[in-house]
């Protein structure tokens, strides 16, 4: 995913510093900004927590995207205090369960939805009394460890995530490619539309959407040619090599294109190649002096 500093952007959220400075209240040229940067955050604040408080579901009397806070603030945490919240987190993620997707669905839709966060920003950053900056970026990576923790049991959520696909932010797009590859929907349901985004305008968009094909690997009849199709491109992507391996057998029509590349001058796409061909056509990997 682009610029993953997961943790960073996770611990910028909600971290609110507050520095007390009295001369500031004397500067008239912030004072009024910085009063309505507080009452902004207030109303949201009281808004937001009304409305998730009503909306969300609940374990333990926490709701929701308490645990998926907590889960994504300890991902990475390697002390047993730290391992413990996350497990925690990960056991409420997945009791909530379906119950939740309505809740990552939105944070998905969320990157593009709120237009009066740029604006509430842009006043924060008026005044210096407070550093709280509202982050669009964590919502939908949130969503995304949500979708993975789920897998399989999000597939209620397939049809709204095939139709973010199209959205018109690349980073809305690239969390519902995510999704998907968690949770390898029915082939009938995914693949085409992933295929699709192979071509799409963002180049983040068009590597999870291959990698998200080598997760469901089914329906070798479209995602196959489609794979191909990127290694002859100008801008060809080893994790298209990778994807096609998950085919095994049924990706054989790639081998002379994998047999093109065991004589790239990059060493990473030889490496790709050597490995896929093993998988897909063992006798052409052995006829080329493989082991």
């Amino acid at each position: 995913m682009r610029n993953w500093q997961h943790i960073q952007d996770i611990k910028e959220v909600g971290a609110i510093c507050v520095d007390f400075r009295p001369k500031v209240w004397h500067n008239v040229a912030v004072r009024k900004p910085l009063l309505i940067a507080m009452a902004i955050l207030v109303v949201v604040g009281v808004a937001s927590w009304g409305f998730m408080s009503q909306r969300e579901p609940a374990y333990q009397g926490k709701p929701f995207s308490f645990w998926l806070d907590r889960y994504c603030w300890n991902f990475m945490a390697s002390s047993a205090e730290g391992i413990k919240e996350r497990n925690q987190a990960e056991v409420a993620v997945r009791q909530i369960g379906t119950n939740g997707l309505p809740v990552l669905l939105g944070m998905i839709k969320a990157a593009n939805s709120h237009p009066w966060q740029d604006k509430a920003n842009e006043l924060l950053c008026m005044q210096s009394l407070i550093s709280f900056r509202f982050s669009r970026r964590y919502d939908y990576r949130a969503a995304v460890q949500g979708f993975i923790l789920l897998g399989a049991n999000a597939a209620p959520a397939v049809p709204a995530l095939i139709e973010l696909l199209t959205n018109s932010d690349p980073d809305v797009r690239e969390a519902a490619t995510i999704a998907l590859g968690a949770i390898k929907p029915e082939p009938e349901q995914a693949v085409l539309p992933l295929v699709q985004r192979i071509n799409d305008t963002d180049g983040w968009v068009r590597f999870e959407a291959i990698r998200a094909i080598g997760q469901i690997h089914r329906k070798p009849e479209l995602a196959v040619p489609a794979l191909i199709g990127n290694l002859q491109s100008s801008n060809p992507q080893p994790a298209a090599m990778a994807a096609l391996a998950e085919f095994e057998e049924g990706a054989k029509s790639a081998t002379p294109i994998l047999l093109a590349f065991l004589d790239n001058p990059i060493e990473n796409f030889r490496t790709w190649a050597t490995n896929a061909l093993k998988r897909i056509d063992p006798t052409a990997a052995a006829k080329a002096g493989m082991r």
